[in-house]
């Protein structure tokens, strides 16, 4: 895996399926518990990954524990999965460009997800490659302020937008590397809001490229970039 992002020789090509929300089924273990638990989420992918014998190991289960670090408010439905119930002000008071970045070893459940990094690191023995994953700023920054209000911002207000990505940006370079420290050997960033299913390619160029690139060229690990789409 390593080796194909490196654009080196390989030998066949590496399978790495996202290994999110589905990995509850399969292992048999609680939405809640793989959540909210750094071991669970990390026994629920070594289980996953044995059964189906993929070629990388996830320490991720859900892309909203940075907007729920940042302050968002995240529940976990009977079906689907998490989402964002309440979201942040763009502008005005509780505004997300007022509020402090997310410490990696501190808030919501960015300690656990660096534990689960920790333990597969451990368990893996370098046979596979550890790979953390959080979206990129454009989509991050949609999922903070709502996907309407971000794309109306981004239309009316392009300052206040940059300004935003700029931000969103500088959180995730800090958790990219925290979980660099802890051991991940590459990092999985989607951004399907910069999908051209939703902005034009010149709004794609414009605002989501600089800041998802500032991003990936400050992180010491390989960045594997998918835009769903």
């Amino acid at each position: 895996m390593l080796a194909a992002l490196g654009g080196g020789e390989i030998d066949r090509l590496p399978v790495v399926p996202l290994a999110g929300g589905w990995i509850a089924q399969t292992s048999g273990r609680p939405l809640g518990e793989i959540m909210a638990k750094g071991e669970v989420l990390a026994a629920a992918q070594l289980d996953v990954q044995a059964r189906a014998g993929y070629d990388a190991l996830y320490a991720y289960f859900d892309p909203l524990a940075i907007p729920e670090a940042f302050g968002c408010t995240v529940v976990l439905k009977e079906f689907g999965g998490p989402s964002v119930a309440e979201e942040l002000p763009l502008e005005g008071s509780g505004s997300v460009l007022d509020r402090p970045l997310p410490h990696p070893q501190r808030d919501g459940r960015l300690p656990e997800i660096l534990k689960a990094v920790s333990i597969l690191v451990e368990r893996s023995r370098g046979a596979l490659p550890v790979a953390g994953l959080f979206e990129a700023p454009f989509t991050t920054a949609s999922r903070l302020v709502g996907a309407t209000p971000f794309l109306l911002a981004m239309m009316d207000d392009p300052a206040l937008t940059e300004r935003l990505l700029a931000r969103v940006a500088d959180a995730l370079i800090e958790w990219g590397r925290a979980m660099a420290v802890a051991g991940a050997d590459m990092i999985i960033m989607p951004d399907p809001v910069s999908s051209t299913d939703l902005v034009s390619p010149e709004q794609s160029v414009e605002f989501a490229a600089p800041a998802r690139r500032r991003v990936i060229e400050a992180l010491p690990v390989p960045v594997m970039l998918h835009i769903c789409g």
